[in-house]
């Protein structure tokens, strides 16, 4: 029966039924054989002392070894609880632990509202100096980089690493083939492109100064985006804003995430990322995560965020989808206030000299 019981269910709920039905058991057989289970066994006592008078009663010697079995199933469950007790308490510690700062919650609904007011407030002033690519650049970028700290601080709900340092950008997508000029005019800040033709990519990703937070020496910075992820299994898109311009988006919580995902790329490009995460602009980036804005037929941009500690989100898999249900509002709303950026950006380029 014992058997039968642990195969259907568990040991603990087997163990539980023996202990709460044998002191029923016991009590009917105490009853009904009181005076012989008593005699039987003063009789087994004195035999302890006395071994050549022993005799021995297997009604009372069963009646003693299942009150011993009875024991030590008592004692278990009592151990079972207490683990089971101990493990509860380090899973609701770890959920604690694992949970986005309620802050995120609590004040998500006041950080939109901010973003709202810095992008809406001032309309009629941008609208008024729009005949001034010059001025109507200069206030669009403001509010984007004010934006760009209100999706700072939201991101900083995420991890609970003290001292922690984040940073943000956005980087504007070219077309080879219809922005073939400004291409050109930036082709001096591409990256990690080493043996690629310009007008074999489906776009380039630039970084405009004027859209960088919390970056200081930051300079102008554009990548190269292929038509693919991938070819013939291996990865041609670069970890980070190139793969998002093409997937969405990416996460990379660690820089030993970041080199296992170089392992198709070639010798050179490979030195030339690890030396820039190592040596150069990037030095002090240990995890990041890059989201496309806008859709896959109509990408405007691509917003990265960086962090000087690996897990940028926390070490919670879970926080990804919420960081993002979270953050998708904020960069719809920004969308506008970019691509006019873009296009100014564009116009200045075109009138430049460089």
């Amino acid at each position: 029966m014992i058997l039968w019981l642990v195969k259907k269910r568990s040991v603990y709920s087997a163990a539980k039924i023996v202990v709460t039905v044998y002191p029923v058991i016991a009590s009917f057989w105490l009853a009904i054989e009181t005076d012989t289970i008593a005699k039987s066994t003063k009789l087994i006592s004195s035999s302890i002392f006395n071994p050549t008078k022993y005799s021995i009663d297997f009604e009372t010697l069963f009646f003693w070894i299942f009150a011993i079995f009875w024991v030590l199933l008592f004692n278990y469950i009592l151990s079972y609880e207490k683990r089971d007790r101990l493990e509860r308490t380090e899973k609701l510690v770890g959920s604690i632990h694992h949970i986005p700062n309620i802050n995120a919650y609590k004040y998500y609904p006041d950080l939109y509202d901010e973003v709202q007011k810095i992008l809406f407030e001032n309309e009629e002033s941008l609208i008024a100096t729009s005949s001034n690519d010059d001025v109507a650049i200069d206030d669009v970028a403001n509010q984007i980089k004010k934006v760009l700290k209100c999706i700072v601080k939201l991101t900083g709900y995420f991890s609970r690493v003290e001292n922690t340092k984040y940073g943000a950008n956005i980087m504007l997508l070219f077309s080879p083939k219809t922005d073939s000029y400004l291409v050109d005019k930036i082709k001096n800040s591409l990256h990690f492109s080493e043996g690629k033709n310009i007008n074999s990519l489906l776009a380039v990703l630039h970084m405009p100064e004027e859209l960088v937070i919390n970056n200081d020496g930051f300079s102008a910075f554009s990548l190269p985006v292929p038509y693919k992820t991938r070819i013939n299994g291996c990865r041609v898109a670069l970890p980070g804003a190139p793969f998002a311009a093409l997937n969405g988006d990416m996460y990379l919580e660690t820089k030993r995430k970041l080199m296992d995902d170089l392992m198709d790329f070639d010798k050179l490009t490979k030195n030339e990322i690890e030396e820039y995460f190592n040596k150069g602009q990037g030095k002090s980036i240990n995890s990041f995560a890059s989201f496309r804005i806008g859709t896959s037929k109509r990408p405007i941009g691509i917003l990265n965020l960086d962090c000087s500690e690996p897990y940028l989100l926390g070490g919670d898999e879970e926080f990804y989808p919420t960081f993002y249900t979270l953050l998708y509002p904020l960069m719809k709303s920004m969308s506008n206030h970019i691509d006019r950026f873009a296009s100014l950006y564009k116009i200045n380029l075109l009138n430049s000299n460089k």
